[in-house]
């Protein structure tokens, strides 16, 4: 079964590319990185629908949530698509654009799974329940890091923060091994998709981004893969390619963490 996809590049798609703030120069590289770091998320599917936004922004709160507190929980795929969808004004399941991903965010955060469960029998109703538990988990403030240089996104990235993407998507990615590099990006053209990146790991003595996708745990190694700089400088050249740092908390100017305090990921 081919998975969806769902980023719908809009008129406003370049002017929320362009409010993302640069990374503060202080927040340099770190030291004692250990060559792998992917903390135990878990893989979901987003099967037929457009909901890769959605999924994304959950997968990020996940990321977030287990940075701070060690716990894996499951934040609402279909919350988070469904509520962009509002911001954004979008109807069906077409997909959403990624500011109204962030505006969703941002005004109504996102609740837990078993709140809202997700569902390929499209809907826009949310209950009341969902909306009141979400009120606990929203992105605080306004900003958000642009990490679309390859090495400002390493940085963040090894102080353990999460960084969503939304790159062009073609049918040579739907197969993806291990390693996704521009070789897999070939084939025809199938449209954009958000993903999140949620750790490192070392190839060819290089830290790369692993990237975790809404495909299922049948895509790349049991959902996830390692992205090569080669794939991420051609996505550079793309004007729609976004990549940002985004969290759960409000920071002026992030600091970088201590791996003696952080907690363990799948560092082996």
């Amino acid at each position: 079964m081919t998975e969806g996809l769902g980023i719908i590049i809009d008129e406003s798609h370049g002017a929320t590319i362009n409010s993302f703030a640069a990374v503060p120069m202080t927040f340099g590289a770190g030291v004692d990185v250990p060559p792998r770091w992917v903390p135990p998320l878990i893989v979901e599917s987003q099967g037929r629908t457009n909901s890769c936004a959605g999924h994304a922004e959950a997968l990020a709160a996940n990321h977030s949530n287990f940075t701070i507190t060690g716990e894996v929980l499951r934040f609402s795929r279909w919350f988070a698509y469904i509520t962009a969808q509002l911001c954004g004004g979008f109807r069906g399941d077409q997909g959403t654009s990624i500011g109204s991903t962030l505006d969703a965010a941002t005004r109504y955060g996102v609740c837990l799974e078993a709140t809202c469960p997700f569902t390929e029998a499209y809907s826009q109703q949310l209950s009341k329940a969902a909306y009141t538990e979400a009120e606990q988990h929203k992105h605080l403030g306004e900003t958000r890091y642009d990490c679309r240089d390859w090495e400002t996104a390493i940085q963040w990235l090894t102080d353990q923060r999460p960084i969503i993407i939304g790159t062009s998507w073609y049918s040579g990615q739907d197969s993806c091994g291990a390693v996704e590099d521009r070789r897999t990006a070939s084939g025809s053209f199938r449209g954009y998709h958000a993903r999140c990146l949620v750790g490192w790991d070392t190839l060819n003595g290089e830290l790369c981004p692993v990237v975790q996708n809404s495909h299922g745990a049948s895509w790349g190694a049991n959902g996830r893969a390692v992205i090569t700089s080669d794939l991420w400088h051609s996505w550079q050249q793309d004007h729609n390619f976004f990549a940002f740092g985004f969290g759960l908390i409000d920071e002026v100017e992030p600091q970088r963490r201590s791996y003696l305090t952080s907690k363990a990921g799948d560092s082996c």
